[in-house]
């Protein structure tokens, strides 16, 4: 996948409004043809409710809605769909390790059959250690538990992240740890094996009140 896109406008101190695409998906099936379609756009609203003080960590809830814009067919690259998300939000600070923790609930269309749907918790713990000024290392485990036979998944994620004057360079990979690859066409997420990824990304502010 390639060109994803984020948007952030805080629209109070302690809230945050939030545009978010894939980007374009890239697909080469085991037929002759290739597909690519535009990813998911989603909408996100992020409330703080506690700030990080001494040794208690800051709290805040982001709730969510995914919007049916890519194609379940041909090659399952989304649902067409309709989903909700709710999470919690926890970050604290261990020395110079910072832990990030979400804790979230996700009601998913089921694009095989009209009006069904998947109800799935997710945990997720990412460890952000600094190694360098301008360098950093994350690691991330990502549990995933439902009502389906394929919802029960575990995948880790490690990388590099590098700072420069104007980009921020990603360099990770990813490994499922315990499920198996089947999901409601959610890709690039945890559907798959294996992946090794390479982002770069250029933040732009805008002022949109002016």
């Amino acid at each position: 996948r390639a060109f994803l896109v984020s948007l952030h406008q805080g629209v109070a101190d302690n809230v945050n409004f939030g545009l978010t695409g894939k980007g374009g998906l890239f697909a080469n099936p085991s037929r002759p043809e290739r597909n690519f379609d535009w990813g998911d756009f989603s909408v996100w609203t992020k409330i703080s409710l506690l700030k990080e003080r001494d040794s208690f960590p800051s709290i805040g809830l982001r709730s969510g809605i995914k919007l049916p814009n890519t194609r379940y067919v041909p090659s399952r690259l989304g649902t067409n769909q309709m989903d909700f998300h709710s999470q919690l939000l926890v970050t604290g600070r261990k020395s110079d390790i910072e832990i990030r923790t979400v804790v979230g609930f996700s009601i998913l269309g089921d694009p095989r059959t009209a009006g069904f749907q998947d109800d799935v918790y997710k945990l997720q713990t990412a460890f952000i250690i600094p190694v360098l000024e301008t360098t950093t290392t994350f690691f991330e485990l990502i549990a995933q538990t439902g009502y389906q036979d394929h919802d029960d998944k575990l995948v880790s994620r490690f990388g590099i992240m590098q700072l420069s004057q104007e980009f921020v360079w990603y360099l990770f990979c990813s490994a499922r740890l315990a499920g198996n690859n089947r999901d409601f066409a959610t890709a690039f997420e945890l559907s798959e094996n294996w992946s090794i990824g390479f982002f770069v990304q250029k933040d732009l502010e805008i002022d949109l009140w002016d």
